[in-house]
C-alpha cells in the first residue's frame, strides 16, 4: 500500500514537474527577452537624445565633404 502511494506520488510529481517546467523556461525566456528589449530601447533612446535636442534647436547641418 505503503509503495503504491509512493509510486502514485513520485508519478504525479514528475508530471506536475513536466508541466511546470517548460512553463516556468518559456516564462523565464519571456522575462529575459522584455528586459533585453527594453533595455536596447532604452538605449538606443539615450543614444539618439542628443541628436534629437540638437535637431529641435537648429537645422540638420549638411555633410562637407573635404
Amino acid at each position: 500500500m505503503t509503495g503504491r502511494c509512493a509510486s502514485i506520488q513520485v508519478w504525479s510529481t514528475v508530471v506536475w514537474l513536466r508541466m511546470v517546467v517548460p512553463s516556468l523556461a518559456y516564462l523565464m525566456m519571456v522575462t529575459v527577452g522584455i528586459s533585453v528589449g527594453s533595455w536596447k530601447s532604452v538605449s538606443s533612446t539615450l543614444a539618439m537624445l542628443p541628436t534629437l535636442s540638437l535637431a529641435e534647436g537648429r537645422p540638420a547641418p549638411t555633410r562637407r565633404s573635404g
